[in-house]
Protein backbone atom coordinates (compact mmCIF):
# COMPACT_ATOMS: atom_id res chain seq x y z
CA UNK A 1 0.00 0.00 0.00
CA UNK A 2 3.14 2.43 0.41
CA UNK A 3 4.42 1.67 -2.67
CA UNK A 4 1.53 2.57 -4.60
CA UNK A 5 0.89 5.61 -2.54
CA UNK A 6 4.97 6.68 -3.29
CA UNK A 7 4.19 6.02 -6.71
CA UNK A 8 0.58 7.95 -7.01
CA UNK A 9 1.94 10.64 -5.28
CA UNK A 10 5.53 10.82 -7.21
CA UNK A 11 2.70 10.80 -10.99
CA UNK A 12 0.87 13.80 -9.20
CA UNK A 13 4.25 15.94 -8.30
CA UNK A 14 6.11 15.00 -11.58
CA UNK A 15 9.10 13.25 -9.78
CA UNK A 16 10.57 10.16 -10.85
CA UNK A 17 8.79 7.10 -8.68
CA UNK A 18 11.83 5.67 -8.00
CA UNK A 19 12.93 9.00 -5.97
CA UNK A 20 9.82 8.50 -4.04
CA UNK A 21 10.39 4.58 -3.46
CA UNK A 22 14.20 5.21 -2.52
CA UNK A 23 12.83 7.92 0.20
CA UNK A 24 10.20 5.90 1.78
CA UNK A 25 13.02 2.56 1.76
CA UNK A 26 14.89 5.04 3.74
CA UNK A 27 12.73 6.22 5.82
CA UNK A 28 11.49 2.55 6.88
CA UNK A 29 15.17 1.74 7.61
CA UNK A 30 15.53 4.81 10.07
CA UNK A 31 12.19 3.56 12.28
CA UNK A 32 13.60 0.19 12.26
CA UNK A 33 16.56 1.13 13.52
CA UNK A 34 15.11 3.72 15.90
CA UNK A 35 13.16 0.84 17.49
CA UNK A 36 15.95 -1.76 17.69
CA UNK A 37 17.55 -1.44 21.29
CA UNK A 38 20.98 -1.40 21.21
CA UNK A 39 22.64 -4.09 23.80
CA UNK A 40 24.43 -2.81 26.38
CA UNK A 41 25.28 -4.31 29.82
CA UNK A 42 23.43 -2.91 33.18
CA UNK A 43 26.65 -1.92 35.24
CA UNK A 44 27.39 0.94 37.84
CA UNK A 45 30.70 2.59 37.83
CA UNK A 46 31.21 0.11 40.79
CA UNK A 47 31.07 -3.06 38.52
CA UNK A 48 33.51 -1.92 35.84
CA UNK A 49 36.32 -4.16 35.88
CA UNK A 50 40.17 -3.55 34.35
CA UNK A 51 41.15 -6.16 32.47
CA UNK A 52 44.54 -7.22 32.38
CA UNK A 53 46.23 -9.53 29.41
CA UNK A 54 48.59 -11.70 31.38
CA UNK A 55 51.14 -14.62 29.37
CA UNK A 56 53.00 -16.96 30.95
CA UNK A 57 56.21 -18.63 29.91
CA UNK A 58 57.94 -21.17 30.73
CA UNK A 59 55.27 -22.39 33.24
CA UNK A 60 56.03 -25.32 35.42
CA UNK A 61 53.17 -27.09 36.06
CA UNK A 62 49.37 -26.17 37.03
CA UNK A 63 46.55 -24.60 35.06
CA UNK A 64 45.49 -20.85 34.72
CA UNK A 65 41.93 -21.31 35.54
CA UNK A 66 41.18 -17.80 33.14
CA UNK A 67 41.89 -15.54 36.47
CA UNK A 68 45.20 -14.11 37.57
CA UNK A 69 45.56 -11.63 40.15
CA UNK A 70 48.18 -9.29 39.93
CA UNK A 71 48.71 -7.33 43.33
CA UNK A 72 50.46 -4.27 43.50
CA UNK A 73 53.62 -3.84 44.07
CA UNK A 74 55.55 -3.67 46.64
CA UNK A 75 57.87 -0.74 47.55
CA UNK A 76 61.72 -0.60 48.76
CA UNK A 77 62.61 0.20 52.21
CA UNK A 78 65.54 2.99 52.31
CA UNK A 79 66.64 3.20 55.90
CA UNK A 80 70.18 5.14 56.91
CA UNK A 81 72.43 5.85 59.31
CA UNK A 82 75.04 8.60 59.25
CA UNK A 83 78.31 6.73 60.01
CA UNK A 84 81.15 9.62 60.01
CA UNK A 85 80.16 13.34 60.06
CA UNK A 86 81.91 15.90 59.47
CA UNK A 87 85.30 14.09 59.17
CA UNK A 88 88.41 15.65 57.97
CA UNK A 89 88.93 13.80 54.55
CA UNK A 90 92.46 12.00 55.44
CA UNK A 91 90.98 10.46 58.12
CA UNK A 92 87.96 8.73 56.60
CA UNK A 93 88.39 6.07 53.54
CA UNK A 94 85.66 6.52 51.43
CA UNK A 95 84.53 4.12 49.06
CA UNK A 96 83.98 3.52 45.76
CA UNK A 97 86.31 4.18 42.50
CA UNK A 98 88.32 7.26 42.58
CA UNK A 99 87.01 8.44 39.41
CA UNK A 100 84.13 9.22 41.74
CA UNK A 101 85.88 11.49 44.13
CA UNK A 102 86.65 15.08 43.69
CA UNK A 103 90.48 15.69 43.35
CA UNK A 104 90.99 17.33 46.69
CA UNK A 105 89.17 14.97 48.65
CA UNK A 106 91.78 14.74 51.25
CA UNK A 107 91.31 18.26 51.83
CA UNK A 108 87.80 18.48 52.32
CA UNK A 109 85.42 17.05 55.20
CA UNK A 110 83.21 14.17 54.65
CA UNK A 111 79.99 12.72 55.83
CA UNK A 112 79.69 8.88 55.20
CA UNK A 113 76.22 7.43 55.18
CA UNK A 114 75.66 3.98 55.35
CA UNK A 115 72.15 3.40 53.13
CA UNK A 116 70.47 -0.07 53.42
CA UNK A 117 68.17 -0.47 50.36
CA UNK A 118 65.95 -3.08 51.12
CA UNK A 119 63.61 -4.71 47.91
CA UNK A 120 62.64 -7.89 46.47
CA UNK A 121 63.64 -6.99 43.27
CA UNK A 122 65.41 -3.64 41.96
CA UNK A 123 63.87 -0.47 42.25
CA UNK A 124 63.91 2.33 38.75
CA UNK A 125 66.36 4.32 40.94
CA UNK A 126 68.03 4.62 44.18
CA UNK A 127 68.76 8.42 44.33
CA UNK A 128 69.96 10.45 47.27
CA UNK A 129 69.83 14.51 47.55
CA UNK A 130 71.79 16.08 49.98
CA UNK A 131 71.37 19.77 51.00
CA UNK A 132 74.54 21.64 51.50
CA UNK A 133 75.85 25.45 50.71
CA UNK A 134 79.61 23.72 50.23
CA UNK A 135 79.38 20.43 48.57
CA UNK A 136 82.14 19.57 46.58
CA UNK A 137 81.28 15.55 45.33
CA UNK A 138 79.15 12.50 46.08
CA UNK A 139 80.13 9.46 45.58
CA UNK A 140 77.71 6.48 46.47
CA UNK A 141 78.93 2.77 46.04
CA UNK A 142 78.13 -0.84 47.24
CA UNK A 143 79.82 -1.84 50.62
CA UNK A 144 80.14 -5.42 49.54
CA UNK A 145 81.79 -4.94 46.56
CA UNK A 146 82.68 -1.08 45.85
CA UNK A 147 81.09 -1.09 42.76
CA UNK A 148 79.15 1.65 41.25
CA UNK A 149 76.72 1.17 38.83
CA UNK A 150 76.81 4.41 36.26
CA UNK A 151 75.94 6.96 39.03
CA UNK A 152 74.75 10.21 37.68
CA UNK A 153 75.49 12.98 39.79
CA UNK A 154 74.69 16.70 39.75
CA UNK A 155 75.74 19.64 42.07
CA UNK A 156 74.82 22.93 42.65
CA UNK A 157 74.95 25.81 45.29
CA UNK A 158 72.32 24.41 47.31
CA UNK A 159 73.99 21.15 46.85
CA UNK A 160 73.03 18.02 44.59
CA UNK A 161 71.97 14.56 44.61
CA UNK A 162 73.01 11.48 42.78
CA UNK A 163 71.59 8.51 41.98
CA UNK A 164 72.00 4.87 40.59
CA UNK A 165 69.60 3.41 37.78
CA UNK A 166 67.73 -0.12 39.01
CA UNK A 167 70.28 -0.69 42.52
CA UNK A 168 70.99 -4.24 43.26
CA UNK A 169 68.91 -4.58 46.93
CA UNK A 170 71.90 -4.11 49.61
CA UNK A 171 74.06 -1.80 51.63
CA UNK A 172 75.38 1.05 49.91
CA UNK A 173 77.96 3.87 51.07
CA UNK A 174 77.29 7.82 50.26
CA UNK A 175 80.72 9.95 50.65
CA UNK A 176 79.46 13.61 50.59
CA UNK A 177 82.36 16.01 50.23
CA UNK A 178 82.37 19.35 51.75
CA UNK A 179 84.57 22.29 51.86
CA UNK A 180 83.67 23.23 55.84
CA UNK A 181 82.10 21.20 58.55
CA UNK A 182 78.55 21.94 58.29
CA UNK A 183 74.95 19.94 58.51
CA UNK A 184 73.48 18.95 55.91
CA UNK A 185 69.93 17.67 54.97
CA UNK A 186 70.15 14.12 53.93
CA UNK A 187 66.86 12.24 51.98
CA UNK A 188 67.15 9.10 49.93
CA UNK A 189 64.06 7.49 47.25
CA UNK A 190 63.45 5.15 44.94
CA UNK A 191 60.97 6.95 42.50
CA UNK A 192 62.39 8.48 39.41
Amino acid sequence: MALTLATAAAAELGAPAWLWIAMLVVAALVAVYALVPTKRPAMSSEDEKVGVNVTSYNQSGGVTAHTVNVTSVPEAKVTYQVIAENSPGRSVQPTGPSAMLPDNWSELFVTQVEVALDAPFAPPVLRATIRSESLEGLSLGLTKSGMLASPQTHLDSRGGWTEISSPTPGTYILNAFTRRPENMDVSFSTRP
